[in-house]
């Protein structure tokens, strides 16, 4: 899993997600996710794990929406989930 500083991510043991994870600076997500999905594949692990990045409403739809979006476009094949905070 990688989580895209928005301050939800505790570290893998302790973190309810069970399963290891990585937080990038925040508009890297997208290239992270698409690294670690090419590392998988080399390992021939790619079939067996699926890469997840969580991004906040500045990971995911802001500064690192680049990246996400040209990852996408080279045909990279990670799930995003974008978190963002209800205005009060």
């Amino acid at each position: 899993m990688i989580e895209g500083v928005c301050c939800c991510f505790t570290p893998f043991p302790l973190s309810s997600w069970q399963v290891p994870g990585f937080t990038p600076f925040l508009k890297n997500t997208g290239a992270v996710a698409s690294d670690i999905e090419v590392a998988l594949k080399a390992l021939g692990k790619e079939k067996d794990i699926k890469v997840i990045a969580i991004g906040g409403d500045g990971a995911a739809m802001d500064i690192g929406f680049g990246a996400i979006s040209g990852s996408f476009k080279r045909g990279y094949g990670f799930t995003i989930s974008v978190w963002t905070m209800k205005p009060t």
